[in-house]
Protein backbone atom coordinates (compact mmCIF):
# COMPACT_ATOMS: atom_id res chain seq x y z
CA UNK A 1 0.00 0.00 0.00
CA UNK A 2 1.54 3.27 -0.86
CA UNK A 3 1.34 6.18 1.18
CA UNK A 4 0.05 9.00 -1.28
CA UNK A 5 3.84 9.81 -1.74
CA UNK A 6 4.71 8.84 -5.64
CA UNK A 7 8.09 7.97 -5.19
CA UNK A 8 8.89 7.62 -8.51
CA UNK A 9 8.31 11.39 -9.06
CA UNK A 10 10.42 12.07 -6.18
CA UNK A 11 13.11 9.67 -7.69
CA UNK A 12 12.87 12.35 -10.96
CA UNK A 13 11.65 10.45 -13.44
CA UNK A 14 8.22 12.55 -15.35
CA UNK A 15 7.25 9.93 -17.58
CA UNK A 16 6.87 6.20 -17.72
CA UNK A 17 5.84 3.97 -20.40
CA UNK A 18 4.20 0.91 -21.88
CA UNK A 19 5.19 -1.36 -24.34
CA UNK A 20 2.24 -2.66 -26.94
CA UNK A 21 1.92 -4.59 -30.01
CA UNK A 22 0.18 -2.66 -32.31
CA UNK A 23 -2.66 -4.47 -33.47
CA UNK A 24 -3.81 -4.60 -29.50
CA UNK A 25 -4.64 -0.33 -29.31
CA UNK A 26 -8.32 -0.64 -30.47
CA UNK A 27 -8.75 -2.74 -27.44
CA UNK A 28 -6.63 -0.34 -25.27
CA UNK A 29 -8.66 3.08 -26.32
CA UNK A 30 -12.37 1.09 -26.40
CA UNK A 31 -11.83 0.89 -22.81
CA UNK A 32 -9.88 3.97 -21.94
CA UNK A 33 -7.73 1.54 -19.54
CA UNK A 34 -4.57 -0.96 -19.23
CA UNK A 35 -5.98 -4.22 -18.02
CA UNK A 36 -3.62 -6.95 -16.35
CA UNK A 37 -3.24 -10.73 -17.72
CA UNK A 38 -6.45 -11.78 -14.90
CA UNK A 39 -8.56 -8.94 -15.97
CA UNK A 40 -8.63 -9.38 -19.27
CA UNK A 41 -9.28 -12.99 -18.87
CA UNK A 42 -12.12 -11.68 -16.80
CA UNK A 43 -13.45 -9.41 -19.38
CA UNK A 44 -13.82 -12.62 -22.03
CA UNK A 45 -10.03 -12.83 -23.59
CA UNK A 46 -8.31 -15.96 -23.43
CA UNK A 47 -4.66 -17.30 -22.97
CA UNK A 48 -3.96 -17.03 -26.70
CA UNK A 49 -4.34 -13.19 -26.28
CA UNK A 50 -1.03 -13.14 -24.64
CA UNK A 51 2.40 -13.58 -25.77
CA UNK A 52 3.41 -17.53 -25.32
CA UNK A 53 7.03 -16.77 -24.16
CA UNK A 54 5.93 -14.80 -21.37
CA UNK A 55 2.33 -15.75 -20.40
CA UNK A 56 3.02 -19.10 -18.40
CA UNK A 57 5.66 -17.28 -16.44
CA UNK A 58 3.94 -14.30 -15.45
CA UNK A 59 1.20 -16.47 -13.88
CA UNK A 60 3.90 -19.41 -12.14
CA UNK A 61 5.69 -16.45 -10.49
CA UNK A 62 3.04 -15.00 -9.55
CA UNK A 63 2.60 -11.27 -11.24
CA UNK A 64 -0.27 -11.99 -13.72
CA UNK A 65 -2.32 -9.65 -11.81
CA UNK A 66 -0.17 -6.88 -12.61
CA UNK A 67 0.08 -4.65 -15.86
CA UNK A 68 3.85 -4.44 -16.79
CA UNK A 69 5.74 -1.08 -17.84
CA UNK A 70 9.28 0.47 -17.76
CA UNK A 71 10.62 4.09 -16.59
CA UNK A 72 13.32 3.85 -19.90
CA UNK A 73 11.89 5.35 -23.09
CA UNK A 74 13.98 3.37 -25.02
CA UNK A 75 13.70 -0.09 -23.41
CA UNK A 76 15.54 -3.27 -24.57
CA UNK A 77 12.27 -5.06 -25.01
CA UNK A 78 11.25 -2.16 -27.43
CA UNK A 79 14.18 -2.49 -29.40
CA UNK A 80 14.34 -6.13 -29.69
CA UNK A 81 10.32 -5.91 -30.98
CA UNK A 82 11.13 -3.49 -33.83
CA UNK A 83 14.10 -5.01 -34.83
CA UNK A 84 12.49 -8.36 -35.71
CA UNK A 85 10.12 -5.77 -37.85
CA UNK A 86 7.40 -6.52 -35.62
CA UNK A 87 4.59 -3.46 -35.35
CA UNK A 88 5.00 -1.85 -32.12
CA UNK A 89 4.17 1.37 -30.36
CA UNK A 90 4.39 2.71 -26.66
CA UNK A 91 2.28 4.41 -24.80
CA UNK A 92 3.63 7.63 -22.42
CA UNK A 93 1.98 8.39 -18.94
CA UNK A 94 3.43 11.29 -16.54
CA UNK A 95 4.16 9.83 -13.77
CA UNK A 96 1.51 11.92 -11.36
CA UNK A 97 -0.84 9.74 -13.29
CA UNK A 98 0.41 6.54 -11.62
CA UNK A 99 -1.69 6.54 -8.52
CA UNK A 100 -0.69 4.26 -5.64
CA UNK A 101 -1.86 0.88 -6.32
CA UNK A 102 1.98 0.42 -7.60
CA UNK A 103 4.67 -0.93 -7.48
CA UNK A 104 8.76 -1.93 -8.25
CA UNK A 105 11.00 -4.48 -9.66
CA UNK A 106 14.54 -4.20 -10.34
CA UNK A 107 14.57 -7.46 -12.42
CA UNK A 108 13.06 -8.75 -15.30
CA UNK A 109 10.05 -10.88 -14.56
CA UNK A 110 10.23 -13.11 -17.45
CA UNK A 111 13.98 -13.60 -17.50
CA UNK A 112 15.11 -13.55 -13.96
CA UNK A 113 16.65 -17.25 -13.38
CA UNK A 114 16.82 -15.94 -9.31
CA UNK A 115 13.37 -16.91 -8.32
CA UNK A 116 12.08 -17.48 -4.44
CA UNK A 117 11.82 -20.95 -5.11
CA UNK A 118 14.82 -21.53 -7.18
CA UNK A 119 18.35 -23.10 -6.20
CA UNK A 120 19.82 -19.75 -5.95
CA UNK A 121 17.05 -17.01 -4.86
CA UNK A 122 17.31 -13.50 -4.65
CA UNK A 123 17.88 -11.88 -1.12
CA UNK A 124 14.72 -9.50 0.24
CA UNK A 125 16.67 -6.39 0.45
CA UNK A 126 16.58 -2.55 0.14
CA UNK A 127 18.37 -3.14 -3.19
CA UNK A 128 16.28 -6.00 -4.28
CA UNK A 129 13.02 -4.95 -2.84
CA UNK A 130 10.37 -7.88 -0.43
CA UNK A 131 9.27 -11.04 -1.11
CA UNK A 132 5.33 -10.74 -0.89
CA UNK A 133 2.55 -13.93 -0.65
CA UNK A 134 2.71 -15.59 -3.77
CA UNK A 135 5.75 -13.99 -6.02
CA UNK A 136 8.64 -15.50 -6.58
CA UNK A 137 10.89 -12.31 -7.35
CA UNK A 138 11.26 -9.50 -4.64
CA UNK A 139 9.02 -5.95 -5.41
CA UNK A 140 9.09 -2.64 -3.71
CA UNK A 141 5.40 -2.28 -2.68
CA UNK A 142 5.38 0.67 0.09
CA UNK A 143 6.07 3.92 0.25
CA UNK A 144 9.36 3.64 2.18
CA UNK A 145 10.76 0.57 0.06
CA UNK A 146 9.91 2.53 -2.74
CA UNK A 147 12.25 5.12 -1.02
CA UNK A 148 14.76 2.71 0.16
CA UNK A 149 15.00 1.34 -3.50
CA UNK A 150 15.87 4.21 -5.01
CA UNK A 151 18.03 5.40 -2.54
CA UNK A 152 20.37 2.37 -2.85
CA UNK A 153 20.40 2.24 -6.67
CA UNK A 154 21.94 4.36 -9.40
CA UNK A 155 19.88 2.67 -12.20
CA UNK A 156 19.76 2.60 -15.30
CA UNK A 157 15.84 2.90 -16.08
CA UNK A 158 15.81 -0.03 -18.66
CA UNK A 159 16.18 -1.92 -15.75
CA UNK A 160 13.33 -1.48 -13.15
CA UNK A 161 9.67 -2.43 -14.34
CA UNK A 162 6.74 -0.29 -12.96
CA UNK A 163 4.34 -2.61 -11.76
CA UNK A 164 0.19 -1.57 -11.81
CA UNK A 165 -2.07 -4.07 -9.96
CA UNK A 166 -5.59 -5.22 -12.12
CA UNK A 167 -5.85 -2.02 -14.40
CA UNK A 168 -4.77 1.91 -15.21
CA UNK A 169 -7.56 4.29 -16.84
CA UNK A 170 -5.58 5.87 -19.30
CA UNK A 171 -4.95 9.39 -18.57
CA UNK A 172 -5.91 12.37 -21.22
CA UNK A 173 -2.16 13.42 -21.29
CA UNK A 174 -1.42 10.19 -22.87
CA UNK A 175 0.72 10.20 -25.83
CA UNK A 176 1.06 7.67 -28.48
CA UNK A 177 4.78 7.00 -29.81
CA UNK A 178 4.93 5.25 -32.93
CA UNK A 179 8.28 4.37 -35.19
CA UNK A 180 7.35 3.90 -38.71
CA UNK A 181 4.81 6.51 -40.36
CA UNK A 182 2.90 3.78 -41.56
CA UNK A 183 2.05 3.01 -38.07
CA UNK A 184 1.01 6.99 -37.37
CA UNK A 185 -1.78 5.99 -40.21
CA UNK A 186 -3.15 2.92 -38.47
CA UNK A 187 -3.28 4.47 -34.98
CA UNK A 188 -5.14 7.55 -36.37
CA UNK A 189 -7.41 5.60 -38.20
CA UNK A 190 -8.33 3.74 -34.63
CA UNK A 191 -8.78 6.91 -32.58
CA UNK A 192 -11.04 8.46 -34.97
CA UNK A 193 -13.18 4.93 -35.01
CA UNK A 194 -13.49 6.23 -31.32
CA UNK A 195 -13.29 10.05 -31.49
CA UNK A 196 -10.13 10.22 -29.36
CA UNK A 197 -7.47 12.61 -29.72
CA UNK A 198 -4.65 11.36 -27.93
CA UNK A 199 -1.61 13.06 -29.13
CA UNK A 200 0.63 10.61 -31.89
CA UNK A 201 4.47 10.81 -32.40
CA UNK A 202 6.40 9.63 -34.86
CA UNK A 203 9.42 8.67 -33.15
CA UNK A 204 13.05 7.75 -34.44
CA UNK A 205 13.88 3.91 -33.28
CA UNK A 206 16.44 3.39 -31.29
CA UNK A 207 18.14 0.80 -33.82
CA UNK A 208 15.86 -0.56 -36.70
CA UNK A 209 12.78 -1.24 -37.84
CA UNK A 210 12.81 -2.99 -41.17
CA UNK A 211 9.41 -3.00 -42.85
CA UNK A 212 7.85 -6.97 -42.84
CA UNK A 213 5.24 -6.82 -45.76
CA UNK A 214 3.65 -10.02 -44.19
CA UNK A 215 3.36 -8.64 -40.58
CA UNK A 216 1.83 -5.05 -41.39
CA UNK A 217 -0.57 -6.97 -43.59
CA UNK A 218 -1.48 -9.02 -40.69
CA UNK A 219 -2.21 -6.17 -38.44
CA UNK A 220 -3.98 -4.12 -41.16
CA UNK A 221 -6.46 -7.04 -41.15
CA UNK A 222 -6.76 -8.15 -37.20
CA UNK A 223 -6.87 -4.07 -36.60
CA UNK A 224 -9.87 -3.58 -39.19
CA UNK A 225 -11.90 -6.35 -38.03
CA UNK A 226 -11.34 -5.32 -34.21
CA UNK A 227 -12.54 -1.82 -35.49
CA UNK A 228 -15.36 -3.62 -37.55
CA UNK A 229 -16.79 -6.11 -34.71
CA UNK A 230 -16.26 -4.14 -30.88
CA UNK A 231 -17.20 -7.87 -29.52
CA UNK A 232 -14.05 -9.50 -30.96
CA UNK A 233 -11.72 -10.48 -28.33
CA UNK A 234 -8.34 -11.24 -31.45
CA UNK A 235 -7.37 -14.36 -32.89
CA UNK A 236 -4.19 -15.07 -30.86
CA UNK A 237 -2.12 -13.27 -33.64
CA UNK A 238 1.86 -13.68 -32.94
CA UNK A 239 4.64 -12.41 -34.64
CA UNK A 240 6.74 -15.28 -33.94
CA UNK A 241 4.67 -17.72 -35.13
CA UNK A 242 3.59 -16.01 -38.50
Amino acid sequence: MQTGENSVFRAGYLEFYHIVPLHYLPFVVQRQKLLSKIALLEQGFDLSHFRTSSKSIDMERGFANYIHATLSSSAPILNSKLKKGFPHIQLVFPTLSLGENYSLCRFNIARCRNTRTGKSGLKASDRNGQYYDGLEIPIAKTGLEQRRFFDCLKLDPSNVEVLIESEFELPSQMRIQCFAIEDVHLVRKILNKFSLSFLTELKKPAGTYPTNVAYRAEVKKFIDKALRNQDWRGNGLEFDYL
